[in-house]
């Protein structure tokens, strides 16, 4: 089973580099959008199957729509944190032209932690910036690695710079205890309501 995973894991990657290439092909080539999405369907569509073969640990992650460019995820808030108990929902939206443009994150939850603003758009360079890169394929990723970072991201709050756009940044920088405590109540206000819901209580 180990060695299965790590092969799809390999072609994944694989597929992530020939992926890169296409896409500069389309871009030096001026060749079609649609051609472009194509390869991105079949790159996203890759990294579902190994999601649903391998699920992450605390994270669930589907697609919403057939052409693999919008999911829907949420993600257990990770122990000895702020937000410790919580189930945060998020919505990860690849463009057409992606991977040229970067996907758009949203926290449905209403959240309070550096790289999210308070719509619950979340900083995506943060993100991205987290991901482990190799030889420029860096923005080659998929659903499954960009989870992976943003549950890295709320495991450890203070490693991150604050979003440009929260209002609570000021909080953030001089008085980081009175931030994770107003991180909690947050969690325990809304990401807690959101876990009992879906438990059917």
């Amino acid at each position: 089973m180990a060695e299965k995973s790590l092969a799809e894991l390999a072609e994944l990657q694989a597929m992530a580099k020939a992926f890169l290439e296409a896409a500069a092909r389309a871009f030096r080539e001026a060749e079609s959008r649609a051609f472009l999405k194509a390869e991105a369907r079949a790159f996203l569509e890759a990294d579902a199957r190994v999601l649903e073969r391998n699920p992450l640990p605390d994270i669930y992650a589907a697609p919403v729509t057939d052409d693999f460019l919008h999911w829907t995820a949420s993600i257990s808030g990770p122990a000895g944190t702020p937000y410790e108990g919580g189930l945060f929902h998020l919505t990860v939206m690849f463009p057409n032209d992606f991977p040229l443009n970067d996907p758009k994150i949203v926290f449905k939850t209403k959240t309070l932690h550096p790289i999210v603003n308070t719509d619950g758009r979340a900083c995506t360079y943060c993100i991205l910036n987290g991901l482990p890169f190799d030889k420029g394929f860096w923005f080659v990723y998929g659903v499954r690695r960009i989870l992976k970072s943003i549950f890295k991201m709320l495991s450890d709050p203070f490693s991150c710079a604050a979003h440009p756009d929260d209002e609570d940044a000021a909080m953030f920088t001089t008085s980081p205890d009175l931030y994770e405590r107003k991180a909690k109540e947050w969690t325990q206000r809304y990401a807690m309501i959101e876990r009992w819901q879906r438990a059917g209580g």
